[in-house]
């Protein structure tokens, strides 16, 4: 039962992966519209590091990502979006999620690329 559970969530991993990489290709054709930065903040998050310790001690350290929320229009219908880049993406450094961060203030006019097939799904940045 364990194999099991194990290859069921290797498949499901395997699906979502293959999703993704279908949209990060698919997102580089997609049209863009004009969209406002609605809120932007960075998370910091604390995650456990085990390393390569034999002895299974661990340390924490924090992982920053930021955050943004954006409106813009398809056809006269709104829709809001949360995504910079199709895969998410975090910052061992808070500078470096700062600098990203600065590109994005709440205010400023942006281009939203969409999926025109599902206009809901947006992204700030192509791949």
């Amino acid at each position: 039962m364990k194999r099991l559970m194990q290859v069921l969530f290797m498949a499901l991993a395997a699906f979502f992966a293959a999703k993704e990489a279908l949209e990060m290709g698919a997102s580089t054709e997609w049209p863009e519209t004009h969209g406002v930065i609605t809120s932007s903040q960075i998370l910091r998050e604390n995650r456990k590091d085990y390393g390569n310790d034999s002895r299974r001690t661990s340390t924490y350290h924090y992982a920053y990502s930021v955050q943004v929320q954006y409106a813009y229009q398809v056809n006269a219908i709104a829709y809001t979006g949360k995504r910079i880049r199709v895969r998410s993406h975090t910052y061992s450094l808070e500078s470096l999620a700062q600098r990203e961060l600065a590109e994005y203030p709440a205010g400023k006019t942006i281009k939203v690329y969409y999926n025109p097939e599902a206009p809901e799904r947006s992204v700030l940045k192509r791949h």
